[in-house]
This record gives structure tokens, sequence and C-alpha cells, in this order.
């Protein structure tokens, strides 16, 4: 017996936590995707992929499951069916789309099938590697301007002049993650705890939130979260994409680091396995 068109669209519908409505699931791709060629990611061959209707479709697929409060746990098969390609090109589209940063595929427990879950596309997708322009990772945007030097008094000769080009009168340069890290690794290793006074303690504790949020911040980035690879712990990851700027932390600061990234950013951080295989 055929299905009515209630019993059909029951199979495609979910329940709106918030209101409590009953709603159709969708794919909705918005219009600008037209102007977006091209996804770049070093992990692609050529380093991009043409963000073609069936690729765009097919995260706008993801997308739909994610805006109704779940995620994708589709066979391969029943998505090749979504955007009309083969399991063997739906495959290849996934690990595209995946090796692009916009996607992961993680285990989905008791089952042959995967979860997927989705990342925005951000300007880091759709720059030309050429085109990007390197910038310091700055932790601050407060600048402290130095004064202006006031001008010769009368006794003062040009040659007693104050020459404010001169090293010792340089600004110095605001403060990088690279810095920060640097010092802390300084710190650790040559501050014994026993001599350190309260006021070094407090200045530590000062310095530690200030590294742990310029760390968070790096890992969020999608060159970073591209360097994440399978099964990866959240340790794993820090640790890789720090080795990979030759950088690394101190104990103490990996363990705080963990918890204030999941505070900031849950959807990243559930993507890492919590059990280290």
């Amino acid at each position: 017996m055929a299905k009515t068109l209630a019993e059909i669209k029951a199979d495609y519908q979910y329940t709106d936590k918030k209101t409590g409505e009953v709603k159709d699931r969708t794919i909705n791709t918005p219009h600008y995707f037209r102007d977006i060629p091209r996804i770049y990611s070093p992990n692609l061959q050529d380093g991009y992929m043409d963000f073609c209707p069936k690729a765009q479709k097919l995260y706008c697929y993801f997308q739909g499951w994610e805006n109704s409060g779940s995620f994708c746990y589709e066979s391969q098969t029943e998505l090749g069916k979504v955007i009309d390609l083969s399991r063997e090109r739906t495959c290849k589209l996934i690990q595209k789309l995946q090796d692009a940063g916009l996607i992961t595929k993680e285990k989905n427990p008791g089952y042959l099938s995967k979860v997927y879950r989705t990342f925005p596309i951000t300007d880091a997708h759709i720059t030309p590697p050429e085109a990007l322009t390197v910038q310091p990772d700055i932790i601050s945007d407060v600048v402290i301007h130095q004064a202006a030097p006031e001008s010769a008094t009368a006794e003062e000769t040009p040659d007693d002049a104050p020459n404010w080009d001169a090293p010792e009168h340089l600004e110095p340069p605001a403060p990088t993650m690279i810095n920060v890290i640097e010092d802390a690794v300084i710190v650790a290793e040559g501050t014994h705890e026993s001599v350190a006074t309260t006021t070094e303690s407090d200045q530590m504790v000062i310095d530690d939130d200030v590294i742990v949020e310029a760390v968070c911040e790096r890992l969020s980035r999608p060159e970073s979260l591209r360097q994440s690879q399978r099964f990866d712990t959240f340790t794993a990851y820090a640790r890789r994409v720090l080795q990979n700027d030759d950088k690394r932390l101190p104990k103490r600061i990996e363990e705080r680091l963990e918890e204030r990234f999941e505070q900031l950013h849950p959807h990243l951080y559930s993507r890492f396995d919590p059990i280290p295989f």
C-alpha cells in the first residue's frame, strides 16, 4: 500500500526542542555559495577542491541535521541517493570535504555508519594560499603608545637631544602567542617553586591566563584544525599544533588548556576522542 503524503513527510520531520513545533528537515543551500568556486586546504590534492553543487548540497545536508538538533549518521549509500552519486563517488566527495576541514567523520558506537559533523566556512577556506598575508598572532588589542618626545630645551644642543630612533627608545613589540609560550617555558624551567616569592607566583598565574587564552585562539583556527587526526585526544591535537610551531607548554598549562578550550569552543571540543588509544 502506498504511503500518504503525511506518512512520507513524517520520515523527514523533527520536533524543535525550543518551540515543540514539528518541522520538515530541509537542505538549504545559501545563494552566496555560487560565488565560492573552490575550497582551499594544504591537505587537498593540488591544494584545493571544486566546491561544486553536489559538494555544496552534501555539506548543507549535514548542516540540516545539526540545525534540527541532531547529527547525520546515514550510510554512504543513502548519502549517495541524496546527491545522486554512486557510493564510491560519494565516499570520495566525503573524503575531500573532510580533508578540506569542512566536516569530520567519527565513529558511531554500535553501528557501521559514521557520524558527520560540520565546521563553518571561513576566509581561510576560500582564499588562495598566494593571497594570504602573514600577520602576527596578537593576543591583545590593547596597544600602549609611547609619549612623543618633548622638544629640545634651550640648554640642549643637537648632540645632547635624545635619539628617539635608538634601540633603547623604541617601543617593545606587542606580545604574540609565540612569545608568551617561550616566556612560559623559560619560567617553568628556570624558576624553582621553593624560592618563588608571592609576587612571582601571582604574576605566573596572570601569565598562564594570557597563554591559555592565546593558545585556545590558535587551536580554534581552521588552519590548526586541519592538523587534527582521526581519534585524536585534545592533548594530542594541541601538542601537534604547537610542535609544528616549534613550541611546547609546561604541564601545569596543558591541564588548564583543555578545560578552558571546552568552555570557549564546546562544538569544536566535541570532535576529540575523550579516551586515548
